[in-house]
């Protein structure tokens, strides 16, 4: 499951980052670049994302450093910050490695009721019935080939 755009941006809201700060938009797409390429440096992010924004790789770095440093010292909801991105090692990299990865981690959990709640409006009783029924024969009929055939084969032995 992808991380999505807005689900980035809901983190970051609730973490108290302010959407003023360029480190927001930066964060933001760090994130969703580590989560398309799993093994991109951190230098090399900085460098697209500067690109992309028309300005240095350093600048993307130290905003992306003040951006934390700001949801860490400011009157940021302080559990939601721990779990983000925490207050243990405060480099660039593990925080925006640890928000990707409780990002990941949150649309895992939410997918299973996703999946229901996406299915579960667009099948009626009658027709899950009848799709259960439907595989239940599938299966039987299976089981009853299945002994058949090693009935003759016991036969004919």
């Amino acid at each position: 499951m992808m991380i999505t755009r807005e689900k980035v941006e809901d983190v970051l809201l609730r973490m108290g980052m302010s959407v003023n700060l360029k480190g927001f938009g930066y964060i933001r797409d760090s994130v969703l670049m580590l989560d398309a390429e799993k093994d991109i440096k951190l230098t090399y992010l900085y460098f697209k994302i500067a690109k992309e924004y028309g300005t240095t790789a350093q600048g993307v770095e130290r905003a992306i450093r003040h951006a934390f440093e700001t949801v860490r010292n400011c009157k940021a909801d302080f559990e939601v910050v721990e779990y983000y991105i925490g207050f243990i090692n405060c480099s660039n990299s593990a925080s925006l490695s640890m928000l990707r990865m409780r990002i990941k981690e949150e649309l895992k959990k939410q997918g299973i009721h996703n999946v229901n709640e996406m299915l579960l409006p667009y099948i009626t009783e009658n027709r899950l019935q009848e799709l259960i029924r439907e595989s239940f024969n599938e299966f039987l009929m299976e089981i009853a080939g299945r002994l058949i055939f090693s009935a003759r084969a016991d036969i004919e032995n």
